[in-house]
């Protein structure tokens, strides 16, 4: 895999890229945060989608640095589409919203059917369960006030679910959290993470969903800690013509190996071929 190319947008997005095939793919990434993992941890996030590489290059981007008060789930989806127009020529191939950014591309899938060819929802449903508000919103808390150690310790649970490796990680995780979040001390990444807090607590997409025309696909973990299998089954069915696919050995992150590439690009083929 090549190495990343780290700007930010024209309109302040944050991103990364990666050169591959012609066509582009978009990952919107987790969150809450605007900050980009480097290094070995980009890999990390990445290294599951390389089956993708032979036919698009890749572009990872968070959300807009300085958002103001009270923006959406729905204003950021309208940040990306402003992007994808002004940079992209109105138009990229495939799009993978991944966790948050899974919550904010239900907006953009239903507003902006004529950007995007196709868009994946992964890790995500049409709203995130009360845990995993509440969780969210204390990792905000604890990053705004430049506490990352604090912050990445309390993610140990969503990394994994065995109770062998939470052990593990809660003091690497007070270790590593410094490096992981290199902007904890910056005052507009301290307010922009709240702000996307906030506005993951007020997400409803049921209503975008049910508008969305262009081909999605969903991708859950049987076992995610952010969303129970009811929320992704009730998400499918209210998408038309939405396909689910659930892995029953995995949690909150899919991406972490091949198989979800590869699934993405075998749907996509799919639908090319009826």
């Amino acid at each position: 895999m090549n190495k990343p190319t780290y700007g930010i947008t024209k309109n302040n997005i944050p991103f990364a890229r990666i050169e591959g095939g012609d066509k582009t793919l978009m990952v919107w990434s987790g969150g809450p945060g605007n900050t980009l993992p480097k290094g070995w941890l980009f890999n990390q996030f990445t290294k599951g989608l390389s089956p993708l590489l032979d036919e698009y290059s890749l572009v990872m981007l968070t959300r807009r640095s300085g958002m103001p008060d009270g923006h959406s789930t729905r204003d950021m989806a309208e940040d990306y589409a402003a992007l994808i127009k002004d940079e992209y020529g109105g138009h990229v191939d495939l799009i993978i919203g991944n966790s948050y950014g899974g919550i904010v591309v239900q907006h953009f899938a239903a507003d902006y059917p004529d950007l995007c060819d196709h868009v994946v929802i992964c890790a995500a449903a049409y709203e995130v369960s009360e845990t995993g508000k509440a969780l969210d919103y204390r990792f905000a808390e604890l990053l705004s006030q430049n506490k990352p150690r604090q912050a990445y310790q309390l993610m140990a649970g969503v990394v994994s679910s065995n109770s062998l490796v939470k052990r593990i990680l809660r003091p690497l995780l007070w270790l590593v959290g410094p490096s992981i979040q290199g902007d904890a001390n910056n005052e507009v990444f301290r307010r922009d993470i709240l702000i996307e807090a906030q506005a993951e607590v007020a997400h409803d997409g049921r209503e975008s969903l049910a508008r969305i025309t262009i081909p999605t696909l969903i991708l859950a973990g049987a076992h995610d800690n952010y969303f129970p299998m009811e929320l992704f089954l009730e998400t499918e069915k209210l998408i038309p013509g939405g396909k689910l696919i659930v892995y029953p050995d995995k949690g909150h992150n899919v991406l972490n190996d091949h198989q979800a590439a590869n699934d993405m690009l075998a749907w996509i083929t799919e639908g090319m071929d009826k």
